[in-house]
């Protein structure tokens, strides 16, 4: 029992971990920059993590 407590904290904190995260596609382009300028920005209000992909 008390494994399946920690596998079950551990499934919670790497599904909010993956929560905290905004993933934005970058290629160069205008709307690429607009978009990772928004991701940034609500990044900094939900308190969040920005992952840019090229």
């Amino acid at each position: 029992m008390r494994t399946h407590h920690l596998q079950a904290a551990t499934m919670t904190e790497q599904t909010q971990a993956h929560a905290r995260r905004i993933a934005a596609g970058v290629d160069g382009s205008p709307h690429s920059k607009a978009a990772l300028r928004w991701a940034i920005a609500q990044a900094q209000i939900v308190g969040a993590t920005v992952q840019a992909r090229l």
